[in-house]
């Protein structure tokens, strides 16, 4: 059980980077910004932004503060108990 749970909390962690990318991408994309143009403000290819913004790299928080700066964000943290985040999972899929 300690071990599914652990899985579980691990996909959970994923599902939540997944969405933070998607977030970020979408506030770009309402606001107007091209790749291009977050390229640029960060001195970057234009291809690290596609790589970054398509799940294809598993960017440094430096980089996903940067890039949220660029599109006029910004990221705050929220530290959790792993054991409310399981106990989270749990109830939520019965």
């Amino acid at each position: 059980m300690q071990r599914a749970s652990s899985i579980k909390a691990k996909r959970e962690q994923v599902r939540r980077d997944d969405k933070l990318r998607l977030d970020l991408v979408a506030h770009r994309r309402t606001v107007g910004l091209e790749q291009s143009d977050i390229a640029q403000r960060l001195s970057v290819d234009q291809s690290t932004i596609s790589r970054f913004e398509n799940g294809k790299v598993n960017p440094t928080q430096q980089f996903i503060r940067r890039y949220a700066q660029a599109v006029g964000v910004e990221i705050h943290y929220e530290i959790r108990s792993i054991a409310i985040m399981n106990d989270e999972l749990i109830s939520s899929e019965a």
